[in-house]
């Protein structure tokens, strides 16, 4: 089972779509760009990974994807280093 999540990082929030394989939104949310924000998030994502699923994520961001790098304790030291395009 696979939960893809799709997160458009802004400013001062961030959106957050999860689908599931049969490509069912499971869980729209949206959260303050701040660490109890992003921690909430996380726990969201780490639900699904304890009931098995196999969890994926990509963030659409203009230039403000520094911003969860800001947090690498929540994110880790490898978050955001990669750039398509």
């Amino acid at each position: 089972m696979k939960i893809s999540i799709g997160i458009d990082l802004h400013k001062s929030q961030f959106t957050t779509c999860m689908l599931s394989e049969d490509r069912t939104v499971r869980e729209p949310g949206m959260y303050p760009t701040t660490e109890l924000g992003y921690r909430e998030f996380l726990k969201r994502v780490a639900f699904y990974e304890q009931e098995g699923y196999e969890v994926v994520a990509a963030v659409e961001s203009t230039g403000n994807r520094a911003r969860i790098a800001e947090y690498p304790a929540i994110f880790g030291t490898n978050c955001c280093k990669q750039r398509l395009g």
